[in-house]
């Protein structure tokens, strides 16, 4: 039974860690964008009530063509006129991320269900 679960764990964080490192992969050019808008989504949550998630609005240029693109992460920090790196997938250009770090997080808490699925293989009950 631990088999099981554990290689439940394992398949759930590695399954986790790809998605997290895709666009990481895709994303190879680097531009300098700006944030141009914000976008601004209340979310009702349960636990914690009423919670206003922003979204950065960037505007990038590849080539010839200028993209505005809606960030699908969350920015606390972001304010209009901020200038970054967006990294970019060349093939498609309106698929990126901004930072250095992109889905570090979520890559993290991947490589956490991969050790805790292992562990849990060996564990004796």
């Amino acid at each position: 039974m631990n088999i099981v679960i554990g290689l439940i764990f394992a398949g759930a964080g590695m399954l986790v860690v790809i998605l997290g490192m895709k666009k990481q992969i895709n994303c190879t050019e680097v531009t300098t964008g700006k944030v141009i808008d914000i976008s601004r989504e209340v979310r009702n949550d349960s636990d914690t009530g009423r919670e206003i998630v922003i979204y950065p609005i960037y505007e990038y240029t590849v080539g010839e063509n200028t993209i505005t693109a809606k960030s699908d992460r969350s920015v606390n920090g972001a304010f209009i006129g901020q200038i970054t790196d967006i990294h970019y997938n060349p093939y498609k250009p309106n698929e990126f991320y901004v930072g250095k770090l992109g889905n570090i997080i979520q890559i993290i808490f991947g490589l956490i269900f991969v050790v805790v699925g292992i562990s849990i293989m060996f564990v004796k009950m």
